[in-house]
């Protein structure tokens, strides 16, 4: 089981932070291929992992820099106001740290305007985390994740 370790000195701060790829899900690619389109490049991003989200968010611009069509929408609650939200498929690597692709292709993800996370992109939910170990070692700065 590949994990990593990572020491923030800014851990109760800014919580847990991890760089993530956003790339388009696999059924989207391959529909640009059959249409000779250009596929857009995978592009990094800071992700908060964030166990008490059910799923896995993305910002307004991650959906706006990979021009995303809407999947569906569905309710969600953000600071106890329920909102609707486009749902989209997307892929996302969290294997940045591990060295290695580590890809969850489709994933369904929910947009979320993010208010207050001025640098994250992306929140990391129980829907990725479930398939895991996340420990968090809150004395120690650091936090880990195995998958």
């Amino acid at each position: 089981m590949p994990s990593f370790i990572t020491r923030s000195p800014h851990l109760i701060t800014n919580g847990p932070i991890i760089a993530v790829r956003i790339v388009l899900d696999a059924y989207t690619r391959k529909s640009l291929e059959q249409a000779s389109k250009p596929i857009p490049a995978p592009i990094t991003f800071s992700a908060l992992i964030d166990t008490g989200a059910s799923i896995t968010y993305i910002s307004p611009r991650v959906s706006s820099q990979f021009n995303l069509v809407p999947r569906g929408v569905s309710q969600i609650l953000t600071g106890g106001s329920p909102v609707l939200s486009n749902l989209y498929d997307i892929g996302i690597d969290i294997g940045v740290h591990f060295r290695r692709n580590i890809i969850f292709d489709p994933i369904r993800v929910a947009e979320a305007p993010l208010v207050g996370q001025t640098n994250i992109d992306c929140l990391l939910g129980r829907d990725i985390l479930s398939m895991g170990v996340f420990i968090y070692i809150g004395y120690d700065g650091s936090f880990s994740f195995s998958i």
